[in-house]
C-alpha cells in the first residue's frame, strides 16, 4: 500500500476503509475507485489516500487500532464542537459543561496504553485526514507520534503522561478561530494570521481551567508553536525559555501538519517534510530531538514508488533503521513494467539515490 493524492487514485484499490469525522464509511477496504468513488471522497474532504496496484500490496500497521482511533476522532470532534459554541456564544467553556471530555480522557487513556504496549517503531504510516476534521485528527496523531518519540527519550511516566495529554489538546484553540479563516482555499492575510497566531494564548487559557491541567500540558498548549531563534508565537520566546516536551510538540507538530492536505495547501510526502525541518535545526527546531525523529520517521515507508539517479523506477520494499534515506528497492523493468526480483540496496550503492517519488503509475 503507498499514499497517494486522490487525482492519481482512479481505478486503484483503497488499502483500507476510508472513514468521514463522524465515524461514518465512506468506502470499504479492497474497493476499487471509480471516478464517482472518487468524486464522492474529494466532496468529503479526502484529497490522499492509501491504494494498493500491481506494484505496492505490501501493507503498513497504524499506530494503534482503526476502531480506537474512529472513536477518539468522534468523541474529540463532540467536545471541540461544545467549545467552539460556547466560545462564539460568550458563554464559559468550564470543565462541568463539557459533556464528551471525561470520555475524550478515557479514550485518550486507551490510546497511551495501546502506544505503551506496542513495540518500537518506526514512523511510516502517514495519517489521512479529511479537511473539515483537520484539527481533531491533526491533534490525536501529534499525540502518539510524540509519545512514540518520547519513549525513545527516557521520559518517566508524569513526564509521557504530560507529553501525550498536552500535545493531545495542543490545539484546543484553533475551535476559537473563525471557521472561515481555517478554512481557507487560500494565502491568508495579515489579520488573519494574527487571528490564527492568537490560537495559543486562547487555548492556553482553556485548557489551564481543566482539572488534569499540569503545568507541563499547559505550557504545551501555550509554547508549540515558540522558536528557538525567538521569531515563534505567541510570545517570542528564545531557546532558553522553551521547555522539552514543548520541544518534542513542535517537530512532531510540522511533520504532521505538512504530511496532511489542508483547506490551504496539499500534503507533501514524508521526505520532502524532513528536508523542511532539517533546515530549521537550530532556529526552529531542537537539534537533539530533530535527530532523534529523523531515526523514527520514515522518508520513504515501504511501498513507496521512488525514481532513481540511474533513470530508473522502483519499488521500496525495506527501510534500512541506520540510513533511512537509501532503502532497498525492488528496480522496475523499463520495458515489461513489472517488478525486478532482485533486490537492490541504495546503502551499498552510494552512486544511486532516490529523486522523487511516484505517483502516477504510468509515469513508471
Amino acid at each position: 500500500m503507498r499514499v497517494v493524492p486522490i487525482e492519481y487514485a482512479e481505478d486503484l484499490y483503497s488499502s483500507e476503509s476510508i472513514y468521514d469525522t463522524a465515524g461514518r464509511m465512506l468506502v470499504r477496504a479492497g474497493t476499487s475507485l471509480s471516478r464517482h468513488l472518487i468524486d464522492m471522497l474529494r466532496n468529503n474532504g479526502i484529497l490522499s489516500l492509501y491504494v494498493n496496484d500491481s506494484y505496492s500490496m505490501n501493507s503498513l500497521v497504524p499506530p494503534i487500532a482503526a476502531e480506537l482511533k474512529i472513536e477518539l476522532t468522534r468523541e474529540m470532534a463532540n467536545l471541540y464542537e461544545i467549545v467552539r459554541l460556547r466560545f462564539e456564544s460568550g458563554r464559559e467553556v468550564e470543565e462541568g459543561t463539557l459533556r464528551p471530555l471525561w470520555k475524550v480522557m478515557d479514550l485518550a487513556e486507551h490510546v497511551q496504553q495501546e502506544v505503551l504496549r506496542a513495540p518500537r517503531q518506526y514512523i511510516g504510516y502517514i495519517d489521512i485526514k479529511t479537511l473539515d476534521g483537520y484539527t481533531v485528527s491533526h491533534s490525536i496523531n501529534v499525540a502518539i507520534l510524540s509519545l512514540m518519540l518520547g519513549l525513545d527519550m527516557a521520559l518517566d511516566r508524569q513526564q509521557q503522561q504530560d507529553l501525550f495529554i498536552g500535545s493531545l489538546f495542543h490545539d484546543i484553540g484553533m475551535n476559537c478561530v473563525n471557521e472561515k479563516i481555517i478554512m481557507k482555499n487560500g494565502k491568508l492575510n495579515m489579520e488573519e494570521f494574527m487571528k490564527i497566531k492568537e490560537h495559543p494564548q486562547i487555548g492556553h487559557d482553556l485548557f489551564r481551567g481543566f482539572s488534569f491541567a499540569t503545568d507541563r500540558m499547559c505550557n504545551i498548549v501555550l509554547t508549540h508553536h515558540e522558536k528557538l531563534d525567538g521569531s515563534g508565537y505567541p510570545n517570542g520566546l528564545n531557546a532558553d525559555r522553551i521547555q522539552p516536551l514543548t520541544r518534542i510538540v513542535a517537530v512532531v507538530d510540522s511533520y504532521d501538519a505538512m504530511t496532511s492536505d489542508r483547506a490551504y495547501s496539499r500534503a507533501v510526502m514524508p521526505s520532502e517534510a524532513i528536508r523542511h525541518i532539517a533546515s530549521g535545526i537550530g532556529r526552529q527546531f531542537d537539534p537533539a530531538i530533530t535527530e532523534m525523529f529523523f531515526k523514527k520517521v520514515q522518508p520513504y515507508p515501504e511501498g513507496t514508488l521512488v525514481s532513481l539517479s540511474n533513470g530508473r523506477s522502483a519499488l521500496v520494499v525495506v527501510v534500512d533503521g541506520n540510513d533511512p534515506l537509501r532503502p532497498t528497492v525492488l528496480p522496475i523493468d523499463e520495458r515489461t513494467k513489472k517488478l525486478t526480483t532482485m533486490p537492490f540496496s541504495l546503502a551499498e550503492n552510494g552512486d544511486v539515490r532516490i529523486e522523487g517519488v511516484i505517483h502516477d503509475i504510468l509515469r513508471v
